[in-house]
């Protein structure tokens, strides 16, 4: 149904509420729901809120077999995973930072950017830097997602996290796992990785060496001509024909998949400006 508009352990929490659509409320330790196809859990680096310091959140989204949910970006059908907050008085959230996902093509030739199996979506929080000592401290989230196979379901969790707040705090058992998956959130290209050109309203960006390349374009950027067969290649090269709009092509914003020689994959933002259609510069990074 087309719809528009990728190993923690256990937590030791204070104390934590989960409730799902059509379950009773539930005290206890365990920090998931299961919703249809998805079951949620709530993740965190750290063991206390200190005040003034940052909280790290995990929102881990466990799929069935034969499921997705999709990436935040640029789909031909889907909507992405959501997460509302409440938080106490002064406290602030940052934005969810996401992994990279998948090419998912189905029948009719619909490309979608998606997650199979599992995917965990990072956020901080930034704790009141007068939130008082000894005491507790309440979070609440609601997380909305769209799962898909041959037909899709909108699945919904509530779940509460109570915390002390504390001058320090420890690690939980789950620190390590975050580390990891915040070392492999795409990063900022590194200089002189990849080189870009344009040549009319085609943009080629290559990497040297590389035996595949893949874009994973955001809402952001400028729109892509033929993203299906454009946005994915063997080999260290992708040529990808942009739309004109308003007398320009791109920006061209998104992710950018890369598979070396060796077989070892990275991923990396990439953000290249918008160019006039009539007289494009060349452009390196």
């Amino acid at each position: 149904m087309p719809i528009r508009s990728r190993s923690s352990a256990p937590l030791l929490l204070a104390a934590l509420t989960v409730l799902a659509p059509g379950c009773a409320r539930e005290a206890g330790p365990a920090p998931r729901a299961r919703d249809g196809a998805v079951e949620v859990e709530l993740l965190t680096a750290e063991k206390a809120a200190v005040p003034g310091r940052i909280l790290t959140l995990g929102w881990r989204f466990r799929i069935d077999e034969g499921w997705h949910l999709y990436w935040h970006g640029v789909s031909d059908t889907g909507v992405p995973p959501s997460v509302a907050l409440t938080l106490p008085t002064g406290w602030e959230a940052g934005p969810l930072r996401w992994p990279a996902p998948s090419r998912h093509v189905s029948p009719g030739d619909i490309l979608d950017h998606v997650y199979f199996g599992e995917v965990v979506l990072l956020q901080t929080v930034r704790v009141a830097a007068d939130a008082p000592l000894g005491g507790v401290a309440e979070i609440r989230a609601r997380l909305d997602w769209l799962a898909c196979s041959g037909n899709c379901a909108p699945g919904s969790a509530v779940l509460v996290l109570t915390l002390p707040v504390e001058r320090h705090a420890g690690p939980t058992p789950a620190a390590d796992g975050i580390t990891r998956i915040f070392q492999n959130l795409p990063q900022p290209l590194p200089q002189g990785l990849a080189t870009s050109a344009w040549e009319g309203n085609d943009l080629t960006v290559a990497v040297p060496g590389a035996g595949r390349l893949e874009f994973y374009p955001l809402d952001s950027g400028g729109p892509l001509l033929a993203p299906l067969s454009d946005a994915a290649a063997d080999g260290g090269a992708l040529r990808l024909r942009m739309r004109e709009r308003d007398g320009h092509v791109g920006p061209v914003r998104g992710i950018l998949y890369v598979r070396g020689g060796d077989g070892v994959a990275r991923s990396y933002e990439l953000n290249i400006p918008a160019a006039p259609a009539a007289d494009h510069p060349k452009v390196g990074s």
